[in-house]
């Protein structure tokens, strides 16, 4: 799935920036992969927000040469404070998770929804009128699996016709490529390359 890319939110304080903290949607147990994979392709993995550093975040990510991208979203004070809210109160909780979803509940639409809360929901309200790049679930789920052919087989299989359904620009960003290039446009925010990836082009 790491072609598919990765999305989190961090808080940054100013007066207090040993607080600084970020928050991935993206946490499940890796230990039984039949299991999680299984869950996956049905849309019932069993995901939840953990918890690490801004410099944590990065090593990591760093060490499993991904490139590394940073939006500072401009937001009010009242819109900051809405997301800390949100991302805290989702972390309150150690029983806290969700169903994972790859087209519709993921760790970059999770992301989404948190800034379209710091918005009032304009953002969805406007994107989802607009159309995405005209490819179809299938379409997009395949690029990410491109040489996993039993992963793509049982996809097949299990997502049906609506995965053939073409998403409008609002249901496209559960690929963080989307939600960071709309982030872009609407915040005027370009994005900060912090790593390049080292390795070959994925295939």
């Amino acid at each position: 799935v790491e072609k598919f890319g990765h999305a989190a939110l961090c808080l940054h304080y100013d007066d207090e920036p040993r607080k600084d903290v970020c928050f991935n949607y993206g946490t499940t147990d890796f230990a039984d992969p039949a299991g999680l994979i299984w869950g996956f392709l049905r849309g019932r993995a069993k995901f939840w927000v953990s918890m690490m550093t801004p410099g944590s975040m990065r090593k990591h990510y760093t060490e499993h040469d991904r490139t590394i991208w940073r939006q500072r979203l401009p937001l009010a004070a009242e819109q900051a404070r809405a997301v800390e809210r949100k991302l805290l109160g989702d972390t309150s909780d150690p029983e806290w998770h969700y169903a994972y979803h790859h087209f519709h509940d993921n760790c970059s639409t999770r992301v989404r929804d948190i800034i379209d809360l710091a918005t009032d929901g304009r953002m969805h309200a406007e994107t989802a009128q607009l159309p995405g790049p005209g490819l179809s679930f299938r379409e997009l789920g395949r690029s990410g699996f491109s040489d996993e052919h039993g992963i793509l087989l049982f996809s097949d299989v299990f997502l049906g016709r609506p995965a053939d359904q073409v998403p409008n620009l609002w249901e496209v960003m559960f690929l963080p490529d989307f939600l960071r290039g709309e982030v872009e446009r609407r915040f005027g925010v370009a994005p900060q390359t912090l790593y390049t990836r080292k390795g070959p082009p994925f295939p």
